[in-house]
């Protein structure tokens, strides 16, 4: 419950590997909290992919992935928490880093 308002929600923190079956990971993660939760709920985490090639400096974009990432967000018309002082969240830590965005924040449409 937020103490600035009556507001109540829900919260989910997320952390996928690499190496686990994003689709059903993703989709069952996503679809368990919207399922039990009939108010506003958000999702927040690593989620070590990116869905579109802007979200990566060398502009590079596993197409497969990325559609497997995007299909349950789509599908559950959850909306994403847009970043507004950088434009990646994750550094390889090279002398020619690629930097991708792999944080989030997903929220239902109940909040509005």
């Amino acid at each position: 419950m937020s103490r600035a308002s009556d507001a109540t929600f829900a919260v989910m923190n997320e952390c996928l590997r690499s190496g686990r079956p994003l689709s059903i990971s993703l989709r069952i993660g996503l679809k368990l909290i919207a399922c039990h939760v009939d108010s506003n709920w958000l999702v927040a985490g690593d989620f070590n992919l990116t869905r579109n090639a802007d979200e990566n400096s060398n502009g590079t974009l596993h197409q497969n992935l990325a559609e497997l990432f995007n299909d349950p967000i789509h599908a559950l018309a959850v909306i994403e928490i847009p970043l507004l002082d950088c434009l990646f969240t994750w550094s390889y830590h090279r002398a020619e880093p690629t930097l991708p965005r792999l944080d989030r924040v997903f929220f239902n449409n109940s909040f509005f």
